[in-house]
C-alpha cells in the first residue's frame, strides 16, 4: 500500500527492480523477471551461430543430423560416451519410474535428507588439561632449536679450520710458482729485460709499457709482467715490414699484414737496434722476409694503422657480409662496398672473437680451414660470403 501511494497507483511509474523483487515468490521469479530471463536466453540462443537449432541459417547440419540431435536422449548420450550399455540405464536416468533398472523405494528429495551437522572445533590447549604443560613443551622446542644451531655453527667452524689446514699443507709441499710465459725475451745491453713504450695502444690509443717475446713457434707476444697484452700469429705471413724514421732514433713501427701496427718507442737508440736485430733473426728462422723502410717520423705516424681502425674495418666487414647474406652474388656494386672491406682478410683470432670462442679451439681451427679455400691463413670477404 505504501508503494501504491508513492507511485500514485500507476504501475508504469514503479521502479522495475523494486517491483520485480516484490513479484518473486518461493517458487522462483515472478512474471516480469521470468519474461526478462526468457527473452534474454532466447536472444542468446537465436544469436548463437553454432546452436544446432539454427542449422538452416548456419548450414552446419543437414536436416537428418538436426533430427538426430533433437531426438538424442540422456540415456543414449551416456551409452555413446561411456562403456555403459543401454539396457543398464533407465529411459530417464535422473527420475525414478517403474521401469527403472536400479529400483529404489522412492524418489530422493531434499526434504527427505537429514539436516547438515554443525561444524566442530577443537581447542588443543584446553584439551591438554594442564596449565604448566604448554610452557614446558614450548621450552623443550626452543632448547632443541638452540642445540641444532650450536651444532651447525660448530661444524662450520671446524670445516673452515680443516680446509685452511689442508690448503696450508698443500702450499707448503707444492708452492705454486707464477706461470712463466714461454718464448724468447729481448734483453738490453746490460742484460736486463728490454721494456719499451707501445704508442697508440689499445682502443683508447694511449701509451703503455710492454716487452716482446718471440715464439714459441711462429708468434710474437707483447706482455707486461705476467700479463699477455697481445699475441700475433705469423704462421701465414710471408713478409713483415719495419718502418724506422730517419729523424728519430727511438721510434719504429712493425707492420704485419691483416694486423694493426705495433708502434714502439724505446728509451735509448741502442734498444731499438736490439729489437730490430732480434726480430730480423727470428723472422729469418721462421722463413719470413723482413722489409725495412726509412722515412720521416711524421710520415710514419700518419700511416699508422691502430687497433681502433682495425676494429672499425672488421665491423664493416661483418656488416657488409650480413647485408649480402641470402643474395645471389653481389647485390651491391664494389662502389657501394668500400674497397678496404673487399680487401680485408680476417685472422684466426678475429674469426674466433666473432664467434665468442677461443682461438685454439678445435671447432675454430676446423671451421677456419674449411672457409679458407686458398689456404693463405686468412679469410677473405669472398670466402666468407661463399660460406654464408
Amino acid at each position: 500500500e505504501r508503494l501504491r501511494e508513492v507511485y500514485n497507483n500507476d504501475v508504469n511509474k514503479c521502479d522495475i527492480w523494486t517491483c520485480g523483487i516484490l513479484e518473486t515468490t518461493d517458487n522462483g521469479p515472478g512474471v516480469l523477471f521470468s519474461e526478462i530471463l526468457y527473452d534474454q536466453f532466447m536472444r542468446i540462443r537465436h544469436g548463437d551461430r553454432f546452436w544446432y537449432e539454427n542449422w538452416e541459417q548456419n548450414k552446419l547440419f543437414t536436416e537428418n543430423e538436426f533430427l538426430a540431435i533433437k531426438n538424442l536422449t540422456m540415456k543414449k548420450l551416456i551409452s555413446l560416451v561411456t562403456n555403459v550399455q543401454e539396457f543398464d540405464i533407465s529411459n530417464a536416468p535422473f527420475e525414478f519410474n517403474k521401469d527403472t533398472v536400479c529400483p529404489q523405494p522412492f524418489q530422493l528429495s531434499e526434504f527427505l535428507m537429514d539436516d547438515c551437522t554443525p561444524g566442530k572445533t577443537r581447542d588443543y590447549y584446553v584439551e591438554i588439561g594442564s596449565d604448566w604443560m604448554v610452557p614446558f613443551i614450548w621450552g623443550l622446542v626452543l632448547v632443541y632449536i638452540a642445540i641444532v644451531i650450536l651444532i651447525m655453527f660448530t661444524i662450520a667452524a671446524y670445516t673452515k679450520h680443516r680446509r685452511a689446514q689442508i690448503i696450508s699443507a698443500g702450499r707448503a709441499k707444492n708452492p705454486k710458482a707464477p706461470k712463466k710465459l714461454q718464448g724468447t725475451d729481448i734483453f738490453t745491453a746490460d742484460g736486463s729485460l728490454l721494456v719499451f713504450w707501445e704508442e697508440m695502444a689499445g682502443l683508447k690509443s694511449v701509451p703503455r709499457l710492454a716487452s716482446l717475446k718471440l715464439g714459441p713457434g711462429k708468434r710474437i707476444v707483447l706482455f707486461t709482467g705476467e700479463t699477455v697484452l697481445r699475441t700475433i700469429d705469423i704462421r701465414s705471413q710471408t713478409c713483415i715490414t719495419i718502418q724506422q724514421p730517419v729523424d728519430n732514433t727511438v721510434y719504429l713501427t712493425v707492420k704485419i699484414p691483416n694486423e694493426y701496427d705495433i708502434i714502439i718507442k724505446t728509451n735509448v737508440p741502442i734498444d731499438r737496434i736490439a729489437i730490430m736485430d732480434r726480430l730480423q733473426a727470428f723472422l729469418s728462422e721462421c722463413g719470413i722476409n723482413l722489409s725495412i723502410e726509412e722515412l720521416r717520423k711524421s710520415d710514419m705516424m700518419a700511416n699508422v694503422f691502430t687497433m681502433k681502425e682495425r676494429q672499425r674495418l672488421v665491423e664493416n666487414f661483418f656488416r657488409s657480409i650480413f647485408s649480402q647474406a641470402g643474395t645471389d652474388g653481389f647485390s651491391r656494386t664494389a662502389g657501394d662496398i668500400r674497397s678496404e672491406v673487399l680487401e680485408c682478410e680476417l685472422t684466426r683470432k678475429e674469426f674466433a672473437d666473432a664467434m665468442s670462442l677461443k682461438v685454439d679451439s678445435i671447432f675454430v681451427e676446423q671451421m677456419f680451414q674449411l672457409i679458407d679455400k686458398d689456404g693463405n691463413g686468412f679469410i677473405s670477404f669472398r670466402e666468407f660470403l661463399d660460406m654464408s
